[in-house]
């Protein structure tokens, strides 16, 4: 099987004084010489009419995506994962070539692996991959190389897609058979996540918790540096609402309202409002929220409602990373 190349040309270049090495195709078998300058005329000599030189090498060694590995929930694992979309490309030199735009990377249950339709093969030299979980909101993004991704007029909708990014680089030896192990990410989460949390001084119905004034469409800019960097504009307005109904509280008891959170995009809060309607009554008490917070990528935030049959509600909000608390803030 003849190995495609680049840029192939009938003989190796003159090769000036000392030690040069050259991969060349022979007998349809990679090999390497290592020849000095002394001898450089006598082999090329018997060497020029069944040599070519290759640059760079290219193999029918595919690229290959393993297990992906996921930071926090709710994705916990990747069983839970949707597909996702693939950007790559290759720099040889100071030539870079597209290898994936927005592949869409599926789970294949039948032979357990992520895989794709557009097969591509491992070529010598360097690699960046990006890759946006879900595929569907690859839709509205962009990504080039060295500059990570850009999302336009990302909608979270109802709140429960967790919308997450990676970047890899890999450099392809092809007499290094590890650098073709397959590619597994380790995605990021770029939203933020919002629980609220419940309990009353006494038994009572909350027949609607309203969390209104929430921004739900936005612009996306992720750097390079993937996970380092994410900025967020909120395009929208501030007109997104989510409710919960007929929650049923026992005194002294916390309870979840929206137990896996609510994944929405990092905003300033100031827009915000929380009210209850409870036992019955027609009219929504107001529950003061705190207005100068923010809500940052990759961070998680639980508003901690305490109703009270006699005096006015109150709040407190722990601002955490995704899963674990290390910052509290109460009002």
């Amino acid at each position: 099987m003849n190995v495609p190349s680049r840029s192939q040309t009938n003989c190796p270049p003159s090769l000036p004084a000392g030690h040069k090495k050259y991969r060349v195709m022979n007998r349809n078998k990679l090999h390497t010489l290592s020849i000095t300058a002394a001898s450089a005329l006598g082999i090329l000599l018997m060497s020029a009419p069944a040599c070519s030189l290759i640059s760079p090498v290219q193999t029918d060694v595919p690229i290959d995506f393993s297990w992906v590995a996921v930071s926090k929930a709710p994705v916990e694992a990747p069983r839970d994962m949707d597909s996702f979309a693939v950007w790559a490309w290759n720099t040889y030199g100071h030539t870079t070539t597209e290898v994936f735009s927005g592949e869409q990377v599926y789970w294949d249950s039948e032979a357990r692996a992520w895989t794709y339709d557009h097969l591509q093969f491992w070529n010598e030299g360097t690699y960046i991959f990006h890759a946006l979980h879900p595929y569907a909101s690859g839709r509205t993004a962009t990504s080039t190389h060295g500059a990570g991704f850009v999302l336009k007029e990302h909608t979270t909708g109802t709140g429960d897609t967790d919308l997450m990014v990676s970047t890899i680089s890999r450099t392809y030896d092809p007499d290094d058979r590890e650098t073709s192990a397959a590619v597994a990410f380790s995605f990021h989460h770029i939203l933020s996540r919002i629980y609220l949390t419940a309990s009353g001084d006494s038994d009572m119905t909350i027949d609607e918790l309203r969390l209104s004034g929430v921004t739900i469409t936005g612009d996306c800019t992720c750097s390079g540096t993937i996970p380092d960097e994410f900025t967020w504009t909120p395009t929208g307005a501030p007109d997104g609402t989510f409710a919960a109904n007929s929650i049923p509280l026992t005194a002294g008891r916390k309870v979840s309202i929206f137990p896996s959170g609510l994944m929405l995009i990092p905003q300033s809060t100031s827009t915000l409002s929380l009210t209850a309607k409870l036992n019955g009554q027609p009219d929504p008490v107001t529950i003061p929220l705190p207005t100068t917070l923010t809500w940052h990528s990759g961070r998680s935030y639980t508003y901690d409602i305490t109703l009270s049959s006699t005096s006015t509600p109150t709040v407190s909000v722990t601002e955490a990373d995704w899963t674990a608390s290390d910052v509290t803030a109460d009002m």
